[in-house]
């Protein structure tokens, strides 16, 4: 049996249409529905269309040997509009420039990144399609540096809430995390954000001035073992209080107050 390095190896000597297919594959291992390649020439920089939770999705896949860069992002956030889609997704077998995290914040455009495939591939034991779209003979190997992402999935909260977490993510990205992910809203009542930094993965619960219950740290203590976390952290707007502080200091949660 491969292991992940090695599927990862074979996915790098893809070409830019292979690439593609794979993705279909591994979109649909995961419950994406409707999953379809556009026809290629006058595309918008979308590649596939798929469904998910009732949300439309357009994605554009980059099987790059660099750093993806913002053009992507722009490509696929016009994209979006074109095809009435409600979200954007963008993958690649490397990982994304700075300026194209800082963008796809700002426009909530999902970025997966190399890490990402491999957890999926290693989470979800991808179908038979997508380890048929894998098999092959070269085996040369490419070191994966630098591994950051961003995963930005919005979800039905309200835009204050919204806006936040995204306040959070860029200020994630600012003190140097990694690899930083926006869990769906609606999928996850405790972690808000999972984030790495020196080798070690966060689980974030992001608190804004309209949140009232410390209780929820509980939930941040027992859901982060689920997305590999070993650390917990809580993101605010505002000053955390004594009923905060004690729930914190009882769980292990480290408190960090960020100005907006």
């Amino acid at each position: 049996m491969d292991n992940i390095e090695d599927k990862m190896n074979r996915i790098d000597q893809m070409s830019g249409s292979e690439f593609e297919t794979f993705c279909v594959n591994l979109l649909s291992s995961i419950g994406f529905e409707n999953v379809e390649q556009t026809k290629g020439s006058g595309d918008h920089g979308v590649d596939i269309l798929a469904h998910k939770y009732g949300y439309k999705y357009v994605i554009q896949c980059k099987r790059y040997s660099d750093s993806v860069g913002n053009r992507a992002i722009q490509e696929i956030y016009s994209g979006k509009d074109i095809y009435h889609a409600d979200r954007a997704l963008v993958v690649t077998n490397s990982s994304f420039t700075t300026q194209a995290m800082s963008d796809a914040i700002s426009l909530n455009v999902e970025l997966w990144n190399r890490d990402t495939i491999k957890q999926i591939i290693i989470k979800n034991d991808i179908s038979n399609n997508c380890r048929e779209t894998l098999r092959g003979n070269n085996n040369t190997t490419k070191d994966a540096k630098n591994l950051e992402s961003i995963t930005l999935l919005t979800g039905r909260e309200a835009r204050y809430t919204n806006r936040f977490y995204g306040i959070c993510a860029r200020w994630l990205l600012h003190e140097g995390y990694q690899d930083i992910q926006i869990i769906k809203s609606g999928e996850d009542y405790g972690v808000d954000i999972t984030a790495q930094k020196d080798g070690i993965r966060y689980a974030i619960q992001c608190i804004n001035r309209n949140h009232e219950e410390a209780d929820s740290f509980r939930q941040l203590s027992e859901r982060a073992s689920y997305y590999g976390c070993e650390r917990l952290m809580a993101i605010s707007d505002f000053t955390f209080g004594t009923v905060f502080q004690s729930r914190a200091a009882e769980f292990g949660i480290e408190l960090k107050t960020i100005k907006r």
